[in-house]
């Protein structure tokens, strides 16, 4: 008997969904998590009608996540669903400095991040990109970017 096991991706921050979907589309059977796609006015909400969605279908299998998607994975798995496996690429539990000596992310470049998404939400991800993952040139075509996603997105790296 072949069991098979359902297979969640959840992306992230400011990587087009279609970069997952083709990436992951030849292995087959991994469903990927499309934050905007979801109906919710907040990305909190989004993870709540997830993780709704998960319990309703009674999801039984494996998470995976990538950096922002990683914290949404661990967030979904701590609701209790059916998770048998996770694997996290580039994960964090928090992306963010803390109080508490944390050295992550200072809130002030967060909020400036999020504030220049309106203006240049190319530079602010090649930036980005440049700064946490790849120091060499890429383009990033302008159509695939959802302005609302990334700054959502950048509100749960805040915290």
């Amino acid at each position: 008997m072949v069991m098979t096991m359902e297979i969640i991706c959840f992306p992230g921050w400011g990587v087009p969904i279609h970069c997952y979907q083709e990436a992951l589309g030849e292995l087959g059977g991994i469903e990927v998590i499309d934050y905007s796609s979801l109906g919710q006015d907040d990305l909190k909400g989004e993870l709540t009608g997830v993780a709704d969605q998960l319990t309703e279908r009674q999801f039984s299998g494996v998470l995976v996540g990538h950096s922002l998607g990683s914290m949404l994975a661990l967030y979904t798995a701590s609701q209790g669903l059916g998770c048998q496996a996770m694997i996290l690429f580039s994960p964090f539990a928090r992306f963010s400095a803390a109080d508490n000596g944390y050295s992550g992310q200072q809130l002030s470049v967060i909020k400036t991040m999020h504030r220049q998404l309106e203006r240049n939400p190319t530079g602010v991800l090649k930036s980005f990109f440049r700064t946490m993952a790849s120091p060499e040139k890429f383009t990033i075509a302008p159509g695939d970017l959802d302005i609302k996603s990334l700054q959502d997105g950048l509100m749960v790296l805040a915290e």
